[in-house]
């Protein structure tokens, strides 16, 4: 749950961010809005594969490796100098942030009995919805803080330190 909270408040995040970067990359409008349209079509496409490759390797080590990968590309976001990279590294992105929501319903599915599987569901998708809260208020406190890059680099390690932390607590469950 608690990675929910970081996946989906990196995507929430992202858009208070917006503004800062096409200020600081001197984007105009089209530009700035492709960019969440952009994190939202990476995260749409992986799903799919993500889903696959869980059943493959493992829900536990796929949910905890797509974490790490969106946290890494989150905090690469720092590196951006201009459009093109920034948007390959928003892509990158959003290539992370695809894995949780079909590998994380799937494990949650698989754990749970089929009579606790609703409640158990609806309390992943509370968790979601808690990054959607947390993150933007957090952001905007980085932001004026540490500025928008900061911003990045602070909560994408803070999702890296999760996930490595998820990695390590399952990896029994992971080398089964």
């Amino acid at each position: 749950n608690l990675i929910h909270i970081f996946n989906d408040g990196y995507i929430t995040g992202m858009s208070l961010l917006l503004p800062f970067i096409a200020a600081d990359l001197d984007l105009n409008y089209t530009q700035s809005g492709f960019l969440k349209s952009a994190i939202n079509g990476a995260i749409s496409v992986a799903q799919i594969p993500a889903g696959l490759l869980s059943e493959r390797i493992g829900e536990v080590l796929i949910l905890g490796l797509g974490t790490a990968w969106f946290s890494l590309s989150y905090v690469a976001v720092f590196l951006a100098s201009g459009y093109v990279l920034l948007l390959v590294l928003i892509l990158l992105a959003g290539v992370g942030g695809g894995v949780y929501h079909p590998v994380g319903t799937a494990l949650i599915s698989n754990i749970f009995p089929a009579e606790k599987t609703a409640s158990a569901i609806g309390t992943l998708n509370f968790f979601g919805d808690v990054g959607k809260i947390l993150f933007p208020a957090l952001t905007g406190l980085l932001v004026v803080a540490v500025g928008w890059r900061g911003s990045f680099v602070v909560l994408g390690c803070f999702g890296l330190v999760v996930s490595v932390l998820y990695l390590l607590f399952f990896r029994g469950e992971i080398l089964r």
